[in-house]
């Protein structure tokens, strides 16, 4: 149980350095482009992220 869940806090803070360092140039080239299909490929990570957030506690609440 400990292991798992050092694991997990050790792997989210990476994963948001990686979200934060690829989002915000794609966010400011979709503002200069107007691209759609960007937007809603960005809006489907950011569901499948909360998501995967969210089971993530589920389970550490079940256990």
């Amino acid at each position: 149980m400990y292991s798992t869940e050092k694991m997990e806090n050790s792997d989210l803070p990476e994963f948001n350095k990686l979200l934060i360092n690829n989002g915000i140039p794609e966010l400011k080239r979709k503002n200069a482009e107007g691209d759609r299909v960007s937007t809603i490929i960005a809006k489907i990570f950011f569901i499948i992220f909360v998501i995967v957030i969210f089971v993530a506690i589920i389970s550490n609440m079940i256990r």
